[in-house]
């Protein structure tokens, strides 16, 4: 083989077959191999690898747990909004009742101050009546609190009756354990908020909700010592746990046939010697018409 023929063919000479003498074998085709050069292109009979992946399916309880979830997350800021909105109003309200009281009280007019002695009488005069007039308004505003308070009073202790007389019908222990859970929170220096007691007097299921906590007091102890608007928050949650949970079915089959007895006959039909002929022949004539 020539030098030039082995220096075109070195770099390819490990696919040949060498033979037992010193020049080698060549069993390389007829024509001169040539390197392709190296494809960047995925070959066609594999996918490729930028086709999409295909959509990830859900289950059912995943996207209802997703709904749940943003229902959630729409219904807390939308409490949130109302919660800062009834602060706010809350706010307003007593800053008016301020300026409005610190308006009402004036000074009283001073007879230096005036350099006509009748204009000072006629000062002194419509001051007198400001004074009346803004003593009627304070009495005024405080008897409409007044009722109020006696209006909030009223629906609270009706709510509270009909609490304790629904609990007390669905659960004979009822008082029981309710008491078990104010007196666990008292040693505790817990109490619940006045906003959780009225969410839960409002709540449909209020019964229930008592007697949930109650049978969990580590859940009492730990809403109890929550801020007073978080509170009235859990117990909304609540609320919606406990109706979502399924009701006891009451079965409409009908009450199973009581069997015939076929003892003997009862003492109201017994014949004895002691009964009245009057009664003694009722009861042999009905033995008679039934064999």
């Amino acid at each position: 083989m020539s030098k030039l023929l082995q220096a075109m063919l070195f770099p390819f000479m490990h696919t040949f077959h060498f033979g037992d003498g010193d020049a080698p074998a060549v069993e390389a085709p007829a024509t001169e191999p040539s390197v392709a050069p190296e494809s960047t292109d995925t070959p066609t009979d594999e996918p490729a690898k930028e086709e999409a992946a295909a959509p990830k399916t859900f289950t059912e309880e995943e996207v209802q747990a997703q709904i749940n979830a943003k229902a959630a997350e729409i219904r807390n800021r939308y409490e949130r909004k109302i919660e800062k909105a009834r602060i706010e109003a809350e706010t307003r309200a007593k800053v008016m009742q301020e300026v409005a009281a610190k308006q009402e009280v004036q000074d009283a007019p001073r007879e230096e101050d005036f350099a006509d002695y009748s204009d000072y009488l006629k000062a002194v005069a419509r001051y007198e009546v400001k004074q009346e007039l803004a003593e009627e308004r304070k009495q005024q505003r405080e008897q409409e609190n007044q009722r109020t308070q006696q209006t909030e009073q009223a629906r609270k202790a009706e709510l509270e009756e009909a609490l304790m007389e629904k609990g007390v019908n669905k659960y004979p222990d009822f008082e029981e354990v309710a008491e078990s859970t104010g007196e666990l929170l008292r040693t505790k220096g817990l109490k619940f908020s006045q906003a959780m007691l009225g969410a839960l007097l409002e709540a449909d299921n209020s019964q229930d909700i008592v007697y949930h906590l109650g049978k969990t007091p580590e859940e009492a102890e730990r809403i109890a010592r929550l801020p007073a608007y978080a509170q009235a928050k859990e117990i909304g949650k609540l609320e919606e746990k406990l109706n979502a949970q399924p009701k006891k079915q009451i079965s409409k089959a009908p009450e199973p046939i009581t069997p015939v007895s076929t003892g003997k006959a009862s003492n109201d039909s017994a014949i004895t010697d002691d009964l009245p002929i009057e009664e003694w022949m009722a009861r042999r004539n009905k033995q008679a018409r039934g064999r």
